[in-house]
């Protein structure tokens, strides 16, 4: 997770670099900071504002991913519980066939 104080250490120290750009993942916009000096020194300035935001929006991001990669991952629990619902499913119809047909 991307930590605020960290944002503002590397924005008052190398932000005409765009390092906290890149630090919270906006790597397009830190590029444009490094080839422009932080947009002549407008846009570092600027940044004092929107470090925050830059912050909460890398958590978020970084949130979905970790979200989304567990949810992939094998064994997870939903893919159990798919599992033992299928298998609970089969179980019940195989047990009401056997049973029809034997009363027949």
């Amino acid at each position: 997770m991307a930590s605020v104080i960290i944002g503002y250490v590397l924005w008052l120290f190398l932000g005409w670099l765009g390092i906290h750009r890149f630090y919270t993942g906006n790597v397009i916009t830190g590029l444009i900071w490094m080839f422009s000096l932080g947009l002549f020194g407008i846009g570092w300035f600027v940044d004092i504002f929107l470090v925050p935001g830059l912050v909460t929006a890398a958590n978020q991001r970084n949130q979905q991913k970790i979200i989304v990669m567990q949810s992939q991952q094998p064994g997870f629990v939903g893919d159990v519980a798919q599992h033992v619902g299928g298998r609970v499913v089969k179980h019940v119809a195989t047990n009401a066939i056997t049973d029809l047909l034997s009363d027949k």
